[in-house]
């Protein structure tokens, strides 16, 4: 742990470091329509949320599930709300949202656009503007007007054209749906379309009900829209923009707020950092030992020249005879004291009899003599390496 603590303090500056620059940053908002009744955003609809139980006094619920999936739950006189980008839903949904019309339930959808079921059902069609998307709109202002005798307002009510003026009801049915809402460009926004005993809204522009327009002066546009329908309880299907919300886990409030998220997955790649550090062997450098070398032939060769120096060759010649004869027992197993030594000797070693005889000879003349000469010594030894020769 003591190398360690040099990649734990460069980690905790990092960490430090990110954490300073976040707190001391400027909050950037996201400006992408989530229509998220829990996001803060300016797109979001969390304002939207808080402004209902007041116009609603049967309560306000939200539901992660279908119209179809919900059906069998709903009370009559329950209002139905959805607020999306796109309403596309599928066949059940589209049969269950105008049965239940029929009954008596009143509809609000507010989408950008809508699916082709539901479109050729109730013969709409909105059109995107394309003149509208350019910058030149995005600072211009546009009011709205409701139709309606008793919702008229002396006081105008103003949104940004990028908001309003890019979708919009190019076709309806003007013998059963009604104008509802119409833009100062005479562009229909809203239409109220009687079914069965019920009512249904269509609105062409979801970002009106947004905490950008909700927290201001803009409110009554979202009162006076929802103020036909009934003061009965309003379940709002939030499944057609968000999908089927997860479980609120820690987990998923840490990944949904930009600070905490980086956080975190600053937190992991430091982990991991440490991690293949901390994955190297631990341990001191191995010494290479070199092996150990055979110092027999050094030793023996120190030895036969202290002997050759001091000049005892006498003593060097009765090494050299016992060696001999220690190696001829050891390999072809034979005593030097048989009768027929030299004829089998010869014979195991496929030398000639003469040869082996002249090698005894010399060896006998020399273990008899006092002395031995540095010649004797040396024609001795030579007949031994011969007699070792293949």
């Amino acid at each position: 742990m003591k190398k360690d603590w040099k990649y734990i303090v460069f980690l905790s500056l990092i960490f430090g470091c990110y954490v300073w620059v976040q707190l001391g940053a400027k909050k950037q908002h996201s400006w992408y329509l989530s229509l998220d009744y829990t996001d803060k955003e300016p797109y979001g609809a969390v304002a939207l949320y808080r402004l209902l139980p007041a116009l609603f006094p049967g309560g306000v619920q939200v539901s992660g599930k279908t119209i179809y999936e919900l059906k069998g739950s709903l009370k009559p006189g329950d209002n139905l709300f959805v607020l999306a980008k796109s309403f596309e839903p599928g066949k059940e949904d589209i049969n269950t949202l105008l049965a239940l019309a029929e009954k008596g339930h009143t509809i609000f959808l507010s989408a950008e656009s809508f699916g082709e079921g539901l479109r050729d059902t109730l013969h709409v069609q909105t059109e995107y503007n394309f003149l509208s998307h350019g910058t030149f709109n995005e600072s211009d202002s546009m009011s709205v007007t409701f139709t309606n005798a008793a919702l008229q307002t002396d006081e105008k009510i103003y949104f940004k054209s990028i908001n309003m003026q890019n979708y919009f009801f190019s076709k309806y049915a003007k013998d059963s749906a009604s104008v509802f809402v119409i833009s100062s460009n005479k562009d229909v926004l809203t239409l109220r379309i009687p079914y069965g005993k019920g009512t249904i809204f269509l609105n062409s522009t979801p970002a009106a009900f947004t905490n950008i327009y909700a927290i201001k002066h803009n409110q009554k546009f979202i009162s006076l829209s929802l103020s036909p329908l009934p003061p009965t309880r309003l379940i709002w299907f939030e499944n057609y923009q968000v999908g089927h919300r997860e479980l609120s886990t820690p987990l998923r409030f840490i990944l949904t707020n930009d600070p905490l998220s980086w956080a975190y997955y600053l937190t992991i790649f430091s982990i991991l950092v440490f991690m293949i550090f901390e994955a190297k062997r631990k341990q001191r450098p191995i010494p290479v030992i070199p092996p150990l070398t055979n110092t027999s032939l050094e030793f023996t060769g120190t030895i036969g020249n202290l002997y050759f120096q001091r000049g005892d060759h006498k003593n060097i010649i009765e090494k050299r005879i016992y060696f001999f004869f220690d190696y001829v027992r050891t390999h072809y197993y034979l005593n030097g004291n048989e009768h027929d030594f030299i004829e089998r000797l010869s014979k195991k070693t496929l030398k000639p009899q003469d040869q082996i005889q002249s090698l005894i000879n010399k060896i006998q003349s020399c273990l008899q003599a006092k002395s031995i000469s540095v010649n004797e010594l040396s024609e001795l030894n030579k007949k031994i390496e011969e007699f070792y020769s293949k």
